[in-house]
């Protein structure tokens, strides 16, 4: 019993960090874009 809540909080952990990396990678790509739209207004 012990042993499936420990596998339970492990996968749990896993599912929340994988999706905590692809925020990041969201969040990072649409700044990204916002940058370089900043830039081509700037030079436009």
């Amino acid at each position: 019993m012990i042993q499936l809540i420990l596998s339970e909080n492990h996968m749990d952990r896993i599912h929340y960090s994988m999706f905590d990396v692809g925020r990041s990678m969201f969040i990072s790509f649409f700044f990204d874009l916002t940058e370089v739209s900043n830039y081509l207004a700037y030079m436009g």
